[in-house]
């Protein structure tokens, strides 16, 4: 078929432009980002904002709760549950080789946040100041932990 000579030249700029495209999709993935930055931008940041979506929502609870309220224990009770899930689901993140050791550290600074969260909630559920205020220590401390870990594995993951 035989293109009018008008058509030709359109026709021939579309093949050529295709042909270029095609040509530096190989070029297009060398030099692209690094395991370490793929793993953070599609799999670790997502497990940070579901975690900090947690967290927040537990923050929000416990700005209403009171001491020895056993309803109130169970309602931050159920939020530290819904945390170590979020958390938990971070076991089936499979870290670049150069990070694993800061990503384990990273993990079980998250875990102990999550077990000062639920001696917290249970110390809430009685009636003394005093275990309710260590409870709040260790959680502080867990939470300085991973902040920490965090930046830690940060540096790993955003070196270049």
């Amino acid at each position: 078929m035989d293109l009018p000579a008008a058509v030709r030249p359109v026709r021939a700029r579309a093949v050529v432009a295709i042909a270029l495209c095609i040509g530096t999709l190989p070029v297009a993935g060398c030099g692209g980002p690094s395991a370490e930055a793929r793993f953070r931008t599609e799999h670790l940041v997502p497990a940070q904002q579901r975690i900090e979506a947690q967290k927040s929502r537990l923050s929000t609870d416990l700005q209403v709760v009171h001491l020895g309220r056993k309803r109130d224990a169970g309602v931050i009770g159920h939020e530290v549950n819904a945390l170590a899930g979020a958390v938990r689901k971070m076991d089936f993140l499979e870290p670049p080789k150069s990070v694993v050791a800061a990503f384990q550290r990273y993990k079980v600074a998250n875990a102990h946040l999550v077990k000062a969260l639920h001696t917290f909630a249970a110390a809430l559920g009685g009636h003394s100041n005093a275990q309710l205020n260590r409870a709040g220590a260790a959680a502080q401390a867990a939470a300085g932990e991973i902040a920490r870990t965090r930046d830690a594995l940060d540096a790993l993951l955003t070196k270049k």
